[in-house]
């Protein structure tokens, strides 16, 4: 490694740890929410979050930059670009920097959101199917004769 992406490194380490704002993302994250890698980094994920919300992860980052704690997983909210909310299942990971010292936080973002308005869904049917039944008076028997 040459020792101005070194220094570069070094410095965007301490400055994410510091003000918790990523200094590298991927394509298929920013696509995610709907923007440019340029558009992320060195923003503060919680100009992510749905207004009003604080970021479960922050309640950890320092467990995590301390070695107290060396995972998080976790699901969470994010605001897509143009205003929707995208659900993602979050795994962190401190790991070592570099050899520099300082821990980094390696996170893996999936995409659930698909799995979380089915998992709505079935809550309402299954609400309907009870409200039905009460007002029908039905209901089902289980077991064996």
């Amino acid at each position: 490694m040459t020792l101005s992406r070194r220094r570069f490194l070094q410095g965007a380490a301490a400055a994410g740890a510091a003000a918790s704002v990523p200094f590298y993302i991927n394509r298929a994250f920013a696509g995610m929410l709907g923007y440019g890698v340029d558009n992320l980094v060195g923003r503060s994920f919680v100009s992510l979050s749905p207004e009003g919300e604080t970021d479960p992860v922050y309640a950890f980052a320092d467990d995590l930059r301390s070695g107290a704690r060396n995972s998080l997983n976790l699901e969470k909210r994010y605001r897509h670009r143009e205003g929707g909310i995208v659900w993602v299942r979050l795994n962190l990971n401190a790991v070592d920097g570099l050899g520099m010292g300082e821990r980094m936080l390696v996170g893996v973002a999936q995409d659930i959101t698909e799995r979380q308005e089915a998992e709505k869904r079935l809550k309402e049917s299954s609400h309907l199917l009870e409200e039905a039944q009460h007002l029908g008076q039905v209901g089902f028997i289980r077991g064996m004769i």
